[in-house]
């Protein structure tokens, strides 16, 4: 295996609405770059969605089942609206996982100064800019 392929991360994004797929597109940007993440689906606990591509990549199952058959997996919460914020608060403590197992995304065009700050879990897309820490 090459240095390369070893940095590969596999991943998981929980949710598959358009923050998801969002984050799904803003993965692939970055694996254009440089390869760091292998994306393996979405999960999503509505079982009327399984099966579904969207972005290339397929939603695989339910979120504690996909987590929890793929443990070496780094996950990212994509979940959430303008009508409930909160899902993906819920959806972290549900799981209990460690901060280690929160993968961070961020688009390559997303511009970020060196004195920012990104918790782990965070996600950034196309053209977002930080000004200041």
């Amino acid at each position: 295996m090459s240095v390369l392929q070893s940095s590969v991360e596999s991943l998981i994004i929980l949710g598959s609405g358009g923050f998801a797929r969002e984050t799904a597109a803003a993965v692939r940007a970055i694996n254009d770059h440089r390869p760091r993440f292998e994306l393996l689906g979405f999960a999503d606990d509505d079982n009327s969605r399984h099966g579904l591509t969207f972005e290339g990549a397929s939603i695989i199952g339910p979120i504690d089942e996909m987590v929890h058959l793929n443990p070496n997996a780094k996950v990212v919460v994509c979940t959430g609206s303008p009508i409930n914020y909160t899902s993906r608060r819920r959806i972290v403590g549900r799981l209990g996982l460690d901060a280690s197992c929160y993968a961070t995304v961020i688009h390559p065009s997303a511009s970020v100064p060196a004195s920012a700050m990104i918790g782990v879990g965070s996600v950034l897309l196309a053209n977002v800019v930080l000004t200041s820490e």
